[in-house]
């Protein structure tokens, strides 16, 4: 099980863990939600190209598994990132 993200112009980028926040004050007084980080976090992507996913919140489950294998950048790099398939 993954929780939903983002949505890019191609693909869900999903976590495997649920993302809290927190409020922070800011120098200015400002007060904003920050996201905290959790040990251990992966990020997914599943590639969906052009379809429509429909309206999606921050931490809504998503019937995916994540994989071992991570996504490479245009150079061949190993990025963070790691690909997700369909339960």
């Amino acid at each position: 099980m993954m929780y939903f993200y983002k949505k890019t112009d191609k693909a869900i980028i999903c976590t495997t863990e649920t993302l809290a926040t927190k409020s922070v004050k800011l120098p200015n007084g400002n007060v904003i939600q920050s996201r905290v980080q959790v040990d251990g976090l992966k990020f997914g992507v599943l590639a969906v190209g052009d379809q429509e996913v429909g309206e999606l919140k921050v931490g809504d489950k998503l019937p995916f598994n994540i994989t071992d294998s991570q996504v490479m950048d245009q150079e061949g790099n190993p990025t963070t990132l790691y690909w997700c398939t369909p339960e």
